[in-house]
């Protein structure tokens, strides 16, 4: 078999296969005693590597941070709690967090402290994909929320996800999603990863690189100028691999006003419809059989609310993350991309597992 995975060590993968955390810091300042002062869950699809929690504390205090994370059984659920207790510094980790897992901090004091208690804490980590612990050809997708788990009610209902059990049912290959996607980035922050060295060191001698974003630009042009040069490093990187594009699936609403280089009252539609041309444009150009371009605006209708997330901003139409039915959509068109001429692509992804 043409592409056995090559041997690493599970903290190169950490470092090869993941993108950064952000966001998960916290700060309290006293009186007090105990405080619940954070609560965070990786999304659908996706798992938590926390290596250290790094704490600063001002006042005559010692905390106790307390890790409460929710552990579900076949009888039901445990919790289960993780207790450091510090003056203040690095707290070492280094374990893995699950989907189902809410991640809970808790700062707990002994004296109750002062009004010049203080403290703060952060935690440095990954994030990875629930494929993280198999082995198989790497699926690596570049993209924002719309391929990070925003959406879907599990995992396994994740559009990426649905693709691979496909492909693993008609090729009788295995297959791995590897998580380069961060909710909320734009072509620009992906490139910037890219420029980074953020893609270029999974280790398999082939594979599949998706491009999925667009979601969150709002200038086609930048967009269609990002993702040339993404391309390009990403060939160069892996010269053997497939590239596939996705353009942006279905928008609901408008630009927020304000939004620079576009007049207030922008729709996300008018603007998406242009980025997925301009990729469609950019493919054909390349004219090469190993880079592929599917437009995900077929994935499903964009009236109404049943493709949506139900968390989405209501308030003005505003909906961008497929739910459930959205996801099985979005896979429904990657599958039939594999399926068209004779299942053209599919027997490519083979004869080069071969």
């Amino acid at each position: 078999m043409k592409n056995n995975y090559l041997d690493v060590s599970i903290e190169e993968r950490i470092e090869t296969e993941s993108v950064p955390i952000y966001g998960i810091t916290h700060f309290k300042e006293g009186p007090w005693t105990v405080q619940t002062i954070g609560s965070h869950a990786p999304s659908p699809g996706c798992m938590f590597y926390i290596e250290d929690y790094i704490t600063s504390i001002a006042g005559n205090i010692a905390v106790n941070v307390t890790f409460g994370t929710t552990l579900y059984t076949p009888t039901g659920q445990i919790q289960e709690q993780l207790r450091l207790t510090t003056p203040g510094g690095v707290i070492p980790v280094k374990r893995f967090f699950k989907e189902k897992e809410a991640l809970t901090f808790t700062y707990t004091t002994a004296s109750g402290g002062d009004a010049n208690s203080k403290a703060f804490g952060c935690a440095i980590g990954k994030g990875v994909s629930m494929d993280f612990f198999k082995t198989g050809t790497p699926i690596v997708v570049l993209g924002d929320s719309i391929v990070s788990g925003s959406g879907p009610s599990t995992g396994f209902n994740e559009s990426i996800q649905i693709l691979i059990d496909n492909l693993e049912r008609h090729t009788a290959f295995a297959f791995r999603k590897v998580l380069k996607a961060k909710g909320g980035w734009n072509s620009t922050n992906a490139r910037n990863f890219v420029n980074m060295g953020g893609v270029q060191y999974v280790k398999a001698k082939f594979g599949i690189f998706v491009i999925a974003l667009g979601m969150n630009d709002a200038i086609s042009a930048t967009y269609s100028a990002n993702l040339s040069a993404i391309i390009d490093k990403v060939k160069k990187a892996y010269p053997e691999w497939i590239v596939w594009v996705f353009g942006p699936t279905p928008a609901q609403g408008n630009y927020p006003n304000g939004t620079p280089g576009l007049p207030d009252g922008t729709s996300r539609e008018s603007v998406l419809a242009v980025i997925r041309a301009n990729a469609a444009g950019i493919v054909s150009a390349l004219a090469d059989p190993k880079i592929w371009y599917t437009n995900l605006g077929l994935a499903f209708s964009s009236v109404g609310d049943t493709n949506y997330f139900t968390n989405d901003d209501t308030t003005v139409g505003n909906r961008i993350h497929p739910n459930d039915s959205g996801n099985q959509g979005m896979a429904d068109v990657l599958i039939s991309a594999l399926e068209a001429d004779g299942a053209a692509k599919r027997n490519l992804i083979i004869d080069n597992l071969r």
